[in-house]
């Protein structure tokens, strides 16, 4: 028998997105089998409104919750887990209210839940084919799921194995507590893991077409923009310093995500929208220490509004970086072939850092060369390398961590590191 699957919606005020998510997904949840429960902390009768109209279109898979509008949304997923503790499902997906998911994601879960995992980690970003991969240990786990849970809608959880018997107490008291609760699905996701005898997990990967995201009109698409480098500092450190100590590589983990959310272009774009000043520097300093390896003169010259003596600090400190990496005798290619990496090769020259060439992931529309370096793809000029080390130069951030992710596909053990030039 299909294991039976459920989708929780936590929702506040955007019953226009209910609406486009409902219109494109009820259908084809009820032909899967598949029910939906609306979590509704929204002050009207809007949500409910629309609950009702599929309601009576003969929509029985489903359902509607009210939730206190006051309760803080982490805990809200704190009380729906437990909702669900106590369901007949057997699969629980807690997912965003702006993402829609097409058949052809529901097709891959459905197949892939057949494998009755305790825990299924789902990457989203649509990279190319479906593939499903085995997490063989917890800190596999951990080190491929972290950044990844950081997203509602990340994670399907087996309701007997996962879900059942969660100490709550235990976990709301060391979880959701202060001001880092901002994280605390993590701090269930690895707790409960580590209780687990045998604990079976799996990578769910999905095409580029699998989901539908709704733009949202907040400010950097999220409420919490305004309040990003808390989040990312000491929310996010926090939370990884106190999962148990089975999870091995936590500093290192921690950092993996600063090129992200605390790069020298983010942090400009934070001084700008008024996000990140010298009141905030000094705030959070010690934590932005734990989780950025980069100059704390760069994050200061940064928050104090001064982008031009931080990127001029950043760039000697680049080099002087590069220089160090430089003497385990690898080569340096640069990722890209287009203004960031002319600039990047540009600031090696200047500094009298060799390097071998550019590298694209398609060789289609680029040059031969460039400034006097073969342009080559990267997955025939990588091969069998691994006494490399890849600089990305590429303006976006997102794209930076795509073309990351890809060159660890190609092989793990290049070094990786980003060029900033804002």
């Amino acid at each position: 028998m299909r294991p039976k699957l459920v989708i929780c919606i936590p929702t506040y005020n955007r019953s226009s997105v209910i609406s486009q998510v409902l219109d494109h997904e009820a259908g084809m949840l009820k032909e899967n089998g598949i029910d939906i429960i609306i979590y509704d902390s929204s002050e009207n009768r809007e949500t409910e409104n629309i609950f009702e109209t599929y309601k009576n279109k003969g929509f029985d898979n489903l359902f509607l919750k009210k939730v206190d509008s006051r309760i803080p949304s982490n805990r809200k997923i704190y009380m729906i887990w437990q909702d669900m503790e106590k369901s007949e499902y057997d699969y629980i997906w807690l997912i965003h209210d702006h993402r829609i998911c097409t058949h052809v994601a529901v097709s891959h879960i459905l197949q892939a839940l057949e494998e009755n995992k305790d825990f299924y980690i789902l990457n989203t970003s649509g990279k190319g084919r479906a593939a499903s991969t085995e997490i063989s240990t917890l800190n596999v786990f951990f080190r491929e799921g972290a950044s990844l849970l950081t997203l509602y809608g990340a994670s399907i959880i087996n309701r007997r194995t996962f879900l059942s018997g969660t100490h709550w107490k235990r976990l709301e008291r060391r979880y959701l507590k202060g001001r880092d609760i901002n994280f605390s699905q993590l701090g269930f996701y690895y707790e409960r893991a580590s209780q687990i005898s045998g604990f079976k997990a799996s990578l769910l990967e999905f095409p580029a077409d699998a989901f539908i995201y709704i733009p949202l009109k907040e400010q950097g698409g999220f409420g919490w923009y305004n309040d990003a480098v808390r989040i990312w500092t000491k929310c996010w450190a926090a939370t990884i310093l106190k999962l148990p100590v089975c999870y091995k590589g936590k500093m290192e983990l921690i950092r993996s995500t600063e090129k992200i959310h605390l790069s020298g272009r983010k942090l400009t774009a934070y001084q700008k929208d008024g996000v990140f000043d010298l009141a905030c520097f000094f705030k959070y300093v010690i934590w932005i220490k734990v989780a950025s390896s980069e100059s704390m003169l760069q994050h200061f010259f940064s928050a104090a509004g001064r982008p031009g003596r931080a990127l001029r600090v950043h760039n000697r400190t680049f080099i002087k970086k590069i220089k160090r990496m430089r003497k385990a005798h690898k080569n340096i290619v640069i990722f890209g072939a287009g203004k960031y990496a002319r600039l990047c090769g540009e600031l090696l020259g200047n500094n009298q850092v060799e390097f071998d060439a550019f590298v694209v992931t398609v060789k289609e529309k680029n040059p031969e060369e460039l400034m006097r370096h073969p342009v080559l793809p990267a997955a025939e000029y990588f091969g069998g390398k691994t006494d490399l080390i890849v600089i990305i130069a590429t303006a976006s951030d997102k794209t930076q961590k795509e073309i990351w992710e890809y060159i660890k596909s190609l092989n793990s053990s290049i070094d990786v590191v980003s060029f900033e030039n804002w």
